[in-house]
């Protein structure tokens, strides 16, 4: 794998090059690739999920009103405005 030693390679550079390499080489840059890939998917899944995080954001300033309060004010919406 001497070719990976070269900086000045290109994504393109190594997929040419990689055909050339022995089979247990392709395996080994293929579990490298794999575990490189895992780690930002470990990293964002040990953070905290984005409901967890925007909990309480949404809370209202006051408490609202119960069931009750809330279906009484519906009525009376609904009957002043229909029964004009």
């Amino acid at each position: 794998m001497a070719f990976l030693n070269e900086v000045d390679m290109t994504a393109s550079d190594v997929i040419i090059e990689i055909p050339k390499l022995s089979f247990a080489d392709r395996v080994a840059i293929l579990v490298s690739i794999a575990q490189s890939l895992r780690e930002p998917v470990t990293e964002r899944s040990e953070r905290l999920g984005t409901a967890d995080r925007l909990r309480g954001l949404l809370k209202p300033a006051l408490d609202l009103p119960s069931d009750w309060d809330w279906k009484k004010a519906k009525e009376e919406y609904l009957a002043e405005k229909y029964l004009r």
